[in-house]
């Protein structure tokens, strides 16, 4: 009884705890957002998303060829074929810049001897390239310390160490009469094991849907997953409940202290998505992109008349940017009472219009996002492409 009188304290004061830690170490000031027009300088699109949420999409990373192309290291071409549309990248010079992920992606897109590329015969080595690019480009353990202050970072570590002490407590509360056998012992270092694994499972979902909510983006492929992986538990549950059901005491008790225990750690799972907390150049520079955001998708057609007189290539130069933010429609509708004219690095055998930006530029890096997924979910295997 002191163990589960304690267990159930220590279940209800961690969250309250851990919550006022977030309060004090963790907590983003409120942003001061003046609308720009322009992105913070000498950041690149694929950056600019890794700055402002963290970590970095597919988007953000294939967002870096129309950045290539407007700094003109490549051209991009339109043909025919007899399955359809398809596009070919044409290496125009060698990459002499600093970014490291822009010269990583020119050399996997076209290597020491290649020129063109055609993106649907794109190998499994290089879609392994990118998938580098945007592990190296999110702000991870070694980067972190850049963009987030060292106490949220600290906070977070203390949560997630938390999550699995919680787990341990919780087991010797419901089962207080488990753990006196070796094979007790095997019994509960298996379902310790097994519900750790749901734990990072559940962690890593609720940051995807944290991050997609955020971007208004559909969530329903990653619920039903959610739903699935949950009742597959149930039933993991059901089928081992033999196991450890004779060590669980059967009161009102054991169960309240049960359903305190999944909610606390649970809500712990939730905190950690945002308990790390920008630094000051980090906050100035997320207050940028949040106003050149916003620009994207308020500009007026005065102000963009102006720009384009100013310069006449100012849509195409903040394209990748609208795209690694997953703006690209918004910016595209901005657009639509503005005759645009076709980029210099763009060629196709069709009539160019505004259409064409959204049914060849933009669908030519939905195309390439579509392949990588693709690979990932086949085992990079080569998938069915058409």
């Amino acid at each position: 009884m002191i163990i589960q009188n304690i267990s159930l304290l220590l279940f209800i004061v961690t969250p309250i705890i851990m919550f006022l830690v977030y309060q004090k170490f963790g907590k983003d000031k409120k942003p001061s957002v003046n609308i720009i027009q322009h992105p913070p300088e000498g950041i690149n699109s694929l950056k600019t998303a890794a700055w402002f949420n963290g970590f970095v999409d597919y988007h953000a990373v294939i967002s870096l060829i129309v950045h290539l192309a407007n700094k003109g290291y490549l051209n991009i071409k339109e043909t025919s074929e007899w399955f359809g549309s398809a596009f070919k990248l044409i290496k125009c010079k060698d990459y002499n810049g600093k970014n490291k992920a822009s010269k990583t992606l020119m050399k996997t897109l076209f290597g020491s001897d290649t020129t063109e590329l055609y993106l649907h015969e794109i190998t499994n080595k290089q879609c392994r390239s990118i998938i580098q690019i945007k592990k190296k480009s999110t702000m991870n353990k070694k980067s972190g310390h850049k963009v987030y202050t060292k106490e949220s970072l600290c906070a977070e570590k203390i949560i997630y160490a938390f999550v699995f002490i919680l787990e341990f407590v919780l087991w010797f509360a419901v089962c207080p009469h488990l753990i006196k056998t070796p094979l007790e012992i095997i019994i509960v270092i298996y379902f310790e094991s097994f519900f750790a694994a749901l734990t990072f499972f559940f962690e890593k979902t609720i940051k995807y849907l944290v991050f997609n909510l955020k971007r208004k983006k559909p969530i329903i492929g990653k619920v039903t997953e959610l739903l699935i992986i949950s009742i597959a538990t149930v039933i993991v549950l059901f089928i081992a409940k033999d196991y450890f059901l004779p060590f669980v005491e059967p009161t009102l008790t054991t169960l309240i202290i049960f359903v305190t225990g999944v909610c606390s750690i649970l809500s712990l799972i939730i905190l950690k998505q945002f308990i790390r907390k920008r630094n000051n150049n980090a906050q100035m520079i997320y207050e940028e992109i949040l106003g050149f955001k916003m620009f994207l998708e308020t500009a007026e057609d005065k102000e963009l008349v102006c720009l384009y007189k100013e310069n006449p290539n100012y849509f195409y130069e903040m394209l990748p940017y609208a795209y690694a933010l997953n703006l690209e429609n918004e910016w595209l509708a901005r657009n639509q009472n503005i005759e645009l004219a076709q980029p210099i690095w763009f060629s196709s055998e069709n009539t160019f219009s505004n259409d064409t930006i959204k049914s060849s530029i933009f669908g030519m890096l939905t195309f390439l996002v579509s392949i990588i997924k693709s690979r990932i979910r086949h085992g990079y295997h080569r998938a069915p492409l058409f």
